[in-house]
């Protein structure tokens, strides 16, 4: 992707990536005015930070309440919001909000490697396959460590893992200028950070690697919102009489969402809109009601 190209990107999407940024300030630490303004109307005293909403939490709730029962009331009402606005909308948080994906798609698209040189699935079934075969071996692993280890705790298994950790513990070191690092840097916290900004940023199309594969929260959303679709809730829609076959949806999709068919596979969506800007024919459109399905039965 050439420099003007990047430009034309970044003109094209910046209420997205402005939707982006805001997300960082709301929601990571040693900003996360969200939380800090949550606290001040609830009196608590609960960490401003974005392990608020950890993924991780409403699991350590379900296997057993531990001492901070409060946060896991708290971090499972907002996901499940989260979830629910996905199923009505789509995954808005992840695509809009989510600064953790916004992060690697910013250094993968800012770093100056074409996109030939880098990694993609073409077809989306195989990457929902990939996804939710991650989603359910965490599952099976969350549960299978017990509550201690998935609660707040950073000697947890799965917290060493954590890219959330990471980009707050990089955000506090940067605007703190103090030493964020609650544990020792070890073997995990390095494999996230391979994995979230070299493998899954830098190395794969759209920079959103992390997100397809390892993000629990991002899976939920995703199959909350094929749900959505399938009930007649608001879709992406792909209207075959206006496609002229550039196939910039599949190059511009940052999730590898749309396959040769140009259909957007609502499981891996995250609402970014790309689609919608980048088609010069117009074809992809957001509606409400049931999928059309006259493309189904339409011949190239």
């Amino acid at each position: 992707m050439t420099w003007k190209s990047r430009q034309r990107t970044l003109k094209r999407n910046k209420w997205r990536y402005l939707s982006m940024t805001a997300g960082f300030f709301l929601l990571v630490a040693p900003f996360a005015f969200l939380f800090q303004a949550f606290n001040a109307l609830a009196g608590s005293d609960i960490p401003a930070d974005i392990h608020s909403i950890c993924y991780r939490v409403p699991l350590a709730w379900i296997t057993g309440p531990g001492p901070l029962l409060v946060d896991l009331y708290i971090a499972t009402i907002i996901i499940l919001f989260i979830i629910f606005v996905a199923f009505l909308f789509g995954p808005i948080f992840c695509g809009w909000i989510c600064p953790v994906g916004g992060m690697s798609e910013a250094i993968s698209r800012s770093t100056p490697l074409p996109d030939n040189a880098r990694m993609r699935v073409r077809e989306p079934r195989v990457t929902a396959s990939l996804r939710y075969g991650f989603f359910v071996g965490f599952i099976v692993v969350a549960i299978a460590i017990g509550q201690q280890a998935i609660a707040y705790q950073y000697g947890g298994v799965t917290c060493r893992y954590c890219a959330s950790y990471l980009l707050e513990t990089g955000s506090s070191l940067l605007f703190t200028g103090g030493i964020a690092i609650e544990q020792p840097m070890n073997a995990g916290l390095i494999l996230a950070i391979i994995s979230w900004l070299v493998i899954g940023g830098i190395m794969m199309v759209g920079g959103r690697g992390w997100c397809l594969f390892f993000c629990p929260l991002g899976a939920l959303s995703g199959l909350a919102h094929k749900v959505g679709t399938k009930v007649g809730l608001y879709h992406m829609e792909f209207a075959i009489e206006k496609c002229v076959k550039c196939k910039r949806c599949q190059t511009k999709c940052p999730v590898w969402a749309i396959g040769d068919d140009h259909k957007v596979e609502p499981a891996l969506c995250i609402g970014c809109r790309e689609c919608t800007k980048s088609c010069v024919g117009t074809a992809y459109s957001y509606k409400w009601g049931r999928t059309n399905v006259r493309d189904d039965k339409t011949k190239d």
